[in-house]
């Protein structure tokens, strides 16, 4: 058992981060990193297009719950799968989560009638599409049906209820065999439950002295953006994280700027999302962003004065004169608002550089430095995007739109194209993905 759960880490840890292989499964293209240390490490490199499953194969649906989970140590047997829900949980309240006291880090997950007395709760995890080769090699690594069964449970995702495989101990003779070399009254202190209940990703780093990755990961599990209000005082100028169609020459026409230049800017822990219907847009759908675990949303950084963001809230915001809105840029009532975020970016903190007294333009060209192996490893930058107020679900993004946000990913981020952009509503459940050029779905704004 404690081998097959150990996977192929050893080989996969000594291949480098491979920007122009993408961010597929942490973003819908994605480096998918290791989180079980504080700091990142890479533990594969990611797949090429020709190594995505055909739309010819069968699939199934697979709901993970811990050492799967994308960063930990068992994530790479996924690295070709289709995330399909990154937030779900099990329908039923019926389980209990044990922590294995390997090294590695994986839980037991079982029925809570084989441990009467023990809190019963549902598991916090990511439901995948895969394929039957795929499903396979869980199999293996989960010993099915010997130790582990596969058995079919209903998850909830956003809104919606679905059924998905899990990995099971199916019966209290398995777990006492695993833990018959412990003595019974030392047994909970060598395997405590998992605190909070259900939810590993977070238990791991607590117990492994991972506090930023733990406090990450709590932030996380509220599913709530940070209160801050930075650009509503702030003189600026100020960083404004673009994430699709807001190309650097839309910026230049809307903020009456021509100088303006952006970065690659890359943030971290959210994902991009779909709703909405816009006139603009032929009535598709348009993008927006929302906390989810372990994702990640490729954009870019560009550096607008007061003035030039006051003519962006036109655009994004509306009028408020015409509207009826409030003055306050956060305030949720027009049709996105603004919203303080942390980005990585390639440029240097240029919002206290540019306190030297250069102008606006000088600063909108300032060089940045060279371009790291790993978008992971640039500095954090404070930053401003919109995000949509009303998240609703109307329909897919139109040609129009999926073709004006793949130019401006690409224009930053060309490693990366070829590979697939995903779709997701509001709760951040995949609703469609396209690959190669620009078709009817994708996953940017």
């Amino acid at each position: 058992m404690v081998q097959s759960k150990s996977g192929e880490i050893c080989c996969n840890l000594k291949r480098a981060t491979c920007l122009k292989s993408g961010l597929h499964n942490r973003c819908g293209y994605g480096v998918v990193t290791d989180e079980t240390n504080s700091r990142t490490r890479t533990i594969h490199s990611c797949p090429s297009p020709s190594e995505y499953p055909s739309r010819a194969a069968e699939m199934q649906k697979v709901f993970v719950y811990g050492s799967l989970l994308r960063g930990l140590c068992n994530s790479h047997l996924l690295r070709t799968s289709r995330l399909l829900q990154p937030g779900a949980r099990t329908q039923d309240s019926a389980f209990v989560l044990i922590d294995s006291g390997e090294a590695e880090g994986y839980p037991f997950a079982i029925k809570s009638q084989e441990l009467p007395g023990a809190p019963a709760t549902s598991l916090l995890g990511e439901v995948y599409e895969v394929t039957d080769s795929v499903l396979a090699s869980l199999d293996k690594l989960e010993e099915h049906p010997i130790v582990y069964q596969r058995e079919e449970i209903q998850y909830i995702g956003g809104s919606t209820c679905s059924t998905a495989w899990m990995y099971i101990l199916h019966d209290r003779a398995k777990l006492d065999a695993i833990r018959d070399d412990v003595p019974q009254w030392d047994r909970q202190a060598r395997y405590p439950l998992v605190q909070p209940l259900g939810d590993w990703r977070l238990y791991h780093h607590v117990a492994r002295g991972n506090l930023e990755a733990a406090v990450a990961a709590s932030a996380r599990r509220s599913g709530a953006w940070p209160s801050t209000r930075r650009t509503a005082t702030g003189t600026g100028p100020h960083a404004v994280f673009s994430f699709g169609s807001n190309g650097i020459a839309q910026l230049r026409e809307r903020c009456k700027n021509p100088n303006l230049i952006g970065t690659p800017a890359l943030l971290e822990d959210a994902v991009r999302v779909f709703a909405g219907a816009s006139p603009r847009w032929q009535g598709g759908g348009v993008a927006s962003i929302v906390p989810c675990a372990g994702m990640q949303v490729l954009g870019n950084v560009a550096w607008l004065s007061s003035e030039e963001i006051l003519r962006l809230d036109l655009f994004e915001r509306g009028d408020p004169s015409e509207l009826g809105l409030s003055e306050d840029p956060y305030a949720p009532d027009g049709t996105y608002r603004r919203q303080d975020v942390v980005v990585r970016s390639r440029l240097p903190r240029l919002a206290e550089a540019g306190t030297d007294g250069a102008s606006p333009e000088a600063r909108s060209s300032a060089e940045p430095p060279p371009l790291a192996t790993d978008p992971t490893s640039w500095p954090l930058l404070e930053a401003v995007a919109y995000v949509k107020v009303n998240l609703e679900w109307v329909g897919p993004p139109s040609e129009a739109y999926v073709a004006a946000c793949r130019t401006n990913v690409d224009m930053f981020w060309p490693g990366l194209r070829g590979l697939p952009f995903e779709v997701r509503n509001g709760n951040g459940l995949l609703m469609a993905e396209v690959e190669g050029q620009p078709q009817l779905h994708c996953a940017v704004k």
